[in-house]
């Protein structure tokens, strides 16, 4: 039996895409997976819990992120990553709040990234008073992201 196949107490994580493969192919880090964890699980096991836990990896990487430039190894190029991204949230029914979120813990170079993840988190939490089938269905579309850059444009935010 494979990894993929067991797992150690509940459901949350069966897919036919699962979160720790997403990790291991487009090469995160550790805060980043964690912060990750999170965000794709928070519907299924723990809730706004799960959004808080999301929420303190970002600001730890907020917190290193002047000090250390990331040191992670991209696999492969933004384009690539982001379809990889694109095609876990898919599979496992994520809403357009959490890919984004995914999106820039997965292509993270600048502390603005980061600061985007944190505010996605932010915003699922708060709009938890609307409840969870509005926030399912905001669309993920990388060619009109409403967040402070404007724009989502991947050459331009991860290629400075």
């Amino acid at each position: 039996m494979s990894a993929n196949e067991m797992q150690v107490g509940g459901r949350h994580y069966k897919s036919t895409y699962q979160y720790w493969d997403l990790v291991l192919t487009v090469g995160m880090g550790y805060l980043e997976g964690n912060a990750g964890k999170y965000i794709s699980r928070w519907r299924k096991k723990g809730g706004t819990e799960d959004l808080k836990k999301a929420l303190h990896y970002v600001e730890k990487l907020l917190e290193c992120s002047g000090a250390a430039y990331r040191l992670r190894c991209k696999p492969r190029g933004p384009a690539w990553i982001m379809s990889e991204v694109e095609r876990f949230a898919k599979i496992n029914e994520l809403g357009g709040m959490e890919t984004k979120v995914l999106l820039y813990l997965s292509l993270w170079e600048h502390r603005s990234s980061l600061e985007y993840a944190r505010d996605y988190i932010v915003k699922i939490m708060a709009s938890q008073d609307v409840g969870d089938e509005a926030i399912h269905a905001m669309s993920f579309d990388h060619d009109q992201d409403t967040a402070r850059a404007g724009s989502w444009d991947y050459e331009k935010e991860f290629n400075r």
